[in-house]
C-alpha cells in the first residue's frame, strides 16, 4: 500500500521545512491517533503526551518515512509503541487488581433490576465489555484496541507490529476468546448469553 498523493505531497512538503504542511498531517491524524492511544494508556493527560512526542519523533524521522506504506499507519507505528510502552509499566497494578474481583469500570451499575430498559441492557453491555478489554494482556490489548477503535486493517495492523498477517489474525481470535473467557467469569454462561443474544 502506498501513501495518498495528498500525504505524499503533505509529507515532501514537511521535508523542505514547511510547518503548515506538518501541522496539516498533525490535524488530519491527531484524533484518530488519540482514541487508540487513550485506549491503550486509559488517562487522557498520558494520551495526550503521547500523541505529542508521537508526531515530535514523527518530525525528527520524517526522512524515514519510505512512502511504502500509509503515512497514518506509520504514524500508528511510532505511537503505539510509545503507548504500549507506558501501558506495560502500569498495568501491574491494574492486572493486581483485576486478579483480586475488582472490576473498577463498571462499578455502581445497576445490573439487578427485574427488567431493564434496552438502554440500561445495553449501557451495562458496554461497561462490562470496556473492563473485558482491560482485563486483556499484551499483546492481546494493543492489537485489539487498534483493530475495534483504530479500524486497523489486518494487513496495517501487519504493518504496524512488524508481524505477518497470520500473527495478526491469531492474536485477535485469542483476544476475543480471552475477552469472553473473562466474560463468563464474571458473569457465568447464562449472563454471557443474555448480554450477547446472537452469539448465544
Amino acid at each position: 500500500m502506498t501513501a495518498p498523493i495528498e500525504d505524499h505531497a503533505l509529507v515532501l512538503a514537511a521535508r523542505q521545512g514547511s510547518q503548515d504542511a506538518y501541522r496539516t498531517i498533525v490535524e488530519r491524524y491527531s484524533a484518530r491517533l488519540y482514541e487508540v492511544v487513550l485506549r491503550i494508556v486509559k488517562e487522557r493527560a498520558d494520551a495526550e503526551e503521547v500523541v505529542q512526542d508521537a508526531f515530535f519523533r514523527a518530525w525528527r524521522n520524517l526522512d524515514r518515512f519510505k512512502f511504502d506504506s500509509a503515512l497514518y499507519t506509520w504514524l500508528y507505528r511510532i505511537a503505539v509503541n510509545a503507548a504500549v510502552d507506558l501501558a506495560k509499566k502500569r498495568r501491574r497494578r491494574v492486572a493486581r487488581s483485576l486478579d483480586a474481583g475488582e472490576v473498577p469500570m463498571h462499578e455502581g451499575l445497576p445490573g439487578n433490576s427485574p427488567e431493564p430498559d434496552a438502554n440500561l441492557r445495553r449501557s451495562e453491555a458496554i461497561e462490562w465489555v470496556r473492563a473485558a478489554v482491560a482485563a486483556l494482556p499484551e499483546p492481546f490489548h494493543s492489537i485489539l484496541v487498534m483493530r475495534e477503535y483504530g479500524d486497523l486493517s489486518y494487513e496495517q495492523l501487519s504493518e504496524v507490529l512488524s508481524v505477518p498477517k497470520g500473527t495478526v489474525e491469531s492474536r485477535l481470535f485469542r483476544a476475543r476468546q480471552k475477552m469472553r473467557d473473562w466474560l463468563q467469569s464474571k458473569l457465568g454462561p447464562e449472563g454471557l448469553a443474555d448480554m450477547l443474544p446472537d452469539e448465544a
